[in-house]
């Protein structure tokens, strides 16, 4: 498997480089040839093991912790300070891009009645690119649901979309020497006198006390750890201690997870697949994401970087921002992480509130 990894993630980047119309895929290439091969393979003999499947579980789940930690770690120390109107318009903006994407969910339940109900929260879900969402959905109606098939059709496709569209309408890129780049990772430019920090003991920490947080906190692990990790990232910020090498362990953590989502969601687009279910998806996602940028760029009149930046939260997009943060440097991820939190607590109320509506 180690072999296949690392191959995998060397072709990724390697497709990620090349440029179509000025558009570069970067990291998320990844995540494309991971999908390619878990729909290529689905059928071979070595995909059947339960060990691979849950390999792919695991590191998943392990890119995910590590980048979630490291994205509050670097808001931590701006994002408290920094809260104001924006941030409150980047809560909301979250809350309105849920609420347009669960619109569009009833319509597509009231027209299409083939869609059975626990098909359609997954479809949501996915569509949002959301694992709480579905984990709520699936606690509603049963592990023996098909909550996660209908994730699974619209899960590879929100990611896409959201990441394509971020790719798309960026800025131009800001090019950067490798002493500035350098100096803003290791937080050099906010004063010479700064305390280096280890980075693994505050991830460690960040990860550890979000995962007991998420014993109390109706919205999982990744949300629990963003909120764990933007107040260590605060601490850290007071005490004068800055990190080194965030960017790095970021990079590898979203290329970890594009990889075991990926072919896990490569699988699930053969056998039971309906298409008309991956096409339900991609509507709640474009809706959800050009409604989301009238909303921060035409009316709350934010600039095109700080609107793409929201978008990523209100999608939970963790692939999203990282593609946006290796184009842009100077993304705000104050306005993430409110727009993030606000996506996805108004995503587990309105999951409980859907499967009430279609029973």
């Amino acid at each position: 498997m180690i072999p296949i990894l690392f191959t995998l993630i060397l072709i990724g980047l390697l497709l990620g480089k090349v440029n179509i119309l000025g558009v570069r895929l970067g990291i998320a290439g990844v995540l494309l040839v991971a999908l390619a091969l878990g729909h290529l393979t689905s059928k071979g003999s070595i995909w059947d093991s339960i060990v691979i499947s849950e390999i792919c579980s695991f590191l998943s789940s392990i890119g995910t912790v590590l980048f979630i930690s490291t994205i509050g770690l670097q808001a931590g120390s701006t994002f408290f300070g920094k809260f104001g109107g924006k941030q409150l318009k980047a809560l909301v903006s979250g809350v309105c891009m849920v609420i347009v994407g669960f619109a569009v969910a009833v319509v597509i339940g009231l027209m299409d009645g083939a869609v059975m109900p626990d098909v359609l929260v997954g479809l949501f879900s996915g569509s949002m690119t959301s694992t709480p969402a579905m984990s709520v959905g699936i606690e509603i109606y049963g592990h023996e649901s098909q909550v996660a098939l209908g994730y699974g059709m619209s899960y590879a496709v929100g990611v896409l979309s959201v990441v394509l569209f971020v790719r798309v309408f960026r800025l131009p890129h800001i090019r950067f020497t490798d002493m500035q780049t350098n100096a803003r990772d290791s937080g050099i430019m906010q004063g010479s006198k700064a305390r280096c920090a280890n980075i693994f003991i505050w991830l460690s920490l960040s990860i550890l006390v979000g995962m007991i947080l998420a014993m109390f906190l109706p919205i999982g692990n990744t949300g629990s750890i963003l909120i764990s990790a933007l107040i260590f990232g605060f601490i850290c910020r007071k005490t004068d201690l800055k990190f080194i090498g965030l960017s790095a362990v970021k990079n590898l953590g979203l290329m970890l997870f594009f990889v075991g989502s990926g072919i896990t969601a490569g699988q699930s687009l053969t056998g039971e697949i309906y298409w008309i279910g991956i096409l339900y998806g991609a509507m709640i996602s474009a809706v959800s994401i050009f409604g989301g940028y009238l909303l921060t760029h035409g009316l709350f009149k934010f600039s095109k970087l700080e609107s793409l930046s929201i978008i990523c939260g209100g999608m939970t997009s963790t692939p999203a921002i990282g593609a946006l943060q290796e184009r842009d440097q100077e993304v705000d991820l104050s306005l993430y992480s409110m727009s993030y939190i606000g996506a996805l607590i108004t995503l587990i109320m309105v999951i409980r509130f859907l499967s009430f509506v279609f029973g």
